[in-house]
């Protein structure tokens, strides 16, 4: 089945897992009830330990592990509640675990088709954010620090084309999410010309390839209207430029690493301090097998 035809039909409903933090849950609340399709399961996780509640006002004693338990608890609970008030056609339940946030929502991502995030602001919410998206095993959708619009926004999703080599997942879902939209495609590239080389050449050359890369895609999603922005300079400063002003920003998390690190990928960083819209991250597992047990996968097909 083609993504054209395929964008015809009921869209799958999927597994979403949510990390409740400690903070910012009515606005997190808000956005999954915007993203979630009618009969999506969704999953909210409170990972909680000592440390997040001595940020806190809420002055629990954090030898505690059954007074920390039950305040975690209420919190997820009132979290699924308030999900089940603003869209009953969701199945929602809740968990509370006693452990790292990041090592909890990747050990979910294995059962999970999407995982939905708050941004981070704190230095151990950005850790948390950095571990999460070198081991997840499917997309990670960071909220905007905004609320969700009212109206449906058409206006085109943008894709960050860090390396045309392994970018086929974040392609794919750029596309996926377009049609569910009925937007157009932004394609963003950064691009630098070698030494000594002409510019105008090169940038030539950088749109062909571009322009074979997207072949396959424009073909299976004829709907999807494509704009390619080529920048000359690093992706930081065309994310500067580009990421502002975009409904959905969806880029690779990064190269993969043996042990993922508690800081963020610099472009990945770069991206959530300029935006105003969720942010879809594609971790390095997200491949052709992530693609086909979400119904989006196949191999690329030839252009003729």
């Amino acid at each position: 089945m083609t993504g054209g035809s395929q964008s015809a039909m009921a869209r799958p409903k999927r597994t979403i897992t949510v990390g409740i933090g400690d903070q910012g849950a009515v606005q997190l609340v808000d956005w999954v009830a915007a993203v979630a399709r009618s009969g999506d399961v969704v999953h909210l996780v409170h990972a909680y330990g000592s440390w997040p509640y001595a940020a806190t006002d809420w002055q629990l004693p954090d030898d505690n592990d059954d007074l920390l338990y039950a305040a975690s608890a209420r919190h997820a609970a009132y979290a699924a509640a308030m999900l089940r008030r603003k869209r009953p056609d969701l199945v929602v339940d809740d968990e509370v675990v006693r452990r790292p946030a990041a090592r909890v929502l990747a050990t979910a991502a294995a059962e999970a088709d999407l995982i939905v995030v708050g941004s981070p602001h704190r230095p151990g919410s950005r850790s948390a954010l950095s571990r999460l998206a070198q081991r997840s095993s499917c997309p990670v959708l960071v909220i905007a620090d905004q609320p969700p619009p009212t109206a449906p926004q058409h206006a085109p999703v943008t894709v960050l084309l860090r390396d045309l080599a392994n970018d086929d997942a974040t392609i794919e879902a750029g596309f996926e999410a377009a049609a569910e939209r009925r937007s157009g495609l932004i394609a963003l590239r950064a691009w630098q010309p070698r030494s000594g080389a002409s510019v105008a050449r090169a940038e030539a050359e950088e749109q062909l390839a571009v322009d074979l890369f997207l072949a396959a895609w424009t073909k299976r999603f004829p709907a999807v209207g494509v704009s390619i922005q080529l920048r000359a300079g690093d992706a930081r400063s065309a994310l500067r430029e580009y990421a502002a002003g975009v409904p959905l920003l969806i880029l690779g998390s990064g190269p993969a690493a043996d042990a993922p690190g508690p800081t963020l990928d610099t472009v990945v960083d770069t991206a959530l301090q300029v935006r105003h819209a969720p942010t879809l991250l594609i971790p390095p597992s997200s491949s052709q097998s992530w693609l086909a047990s979400n119904g989006l996968g196949q191999a690329k097909e030839p252009v003729s």
